[in-house]
């Protein structure tokens, strides 16, 4: 069976807005070619879930998210949810040339202050300013 109509089945509602995002009562599932994840405010209802859709497809379970697609998913002990690519930012550093041995160079910016004029006004009004902190 294909996945959306079997979620369909299990009366999961696909988003309007993002249509690998999948929502039923107190449970969210997201879903990116083979991989998925279940969001729920109890473990109960997320095994609950894990249970019923196992039953209609081969499944695993990979228990608690750490890392999904590249991102870093870390729970916080106010229960917030901290999602950070270490791994791109690190890449990007790399291909440009920084490592551990890199000299960090202090280089100020020009100071400028950048100004709008409107058809209908005569006078500017300052909307920016490069000034150093």
């Amino acid at each position: 069976m294909h996945l959306h109509k079997g979620l369909l089945n299990l009366k999961y509602t696909q988003s309007k807005t993002e249509p690998c995002l999948y929502y039923r009562r107190d449970t969210l599932l997201a879903v990116y070619i083979d991989d998925c994840i279940l969001i729920s405010k109890t473990a109960k209802l997320i095994q609950a879930a894990v249970k019923e859709i196992a039953k209609k497809f081969e499944i695993s379970n990979e228990g608690e998210i750490e890392e999904y697609l590249g991102v870093k998913v870390e729970k916080l002990k106010d229960k917030r949810i901290k999602m950070s690519q270490p791994y791109l930012i690190e890449q990007i550093l790399e291909g440009l040339g920084f490592n551990e041995r890199t000299k960090i160079k202090r280089t100020p910016a020009v100071a400028r202050k950048f100004f709008i004029k409107t058809r209908n006004e005569k006078n500017c009004k300052q909307i920016g300013n490069t000034e150093g902190s």
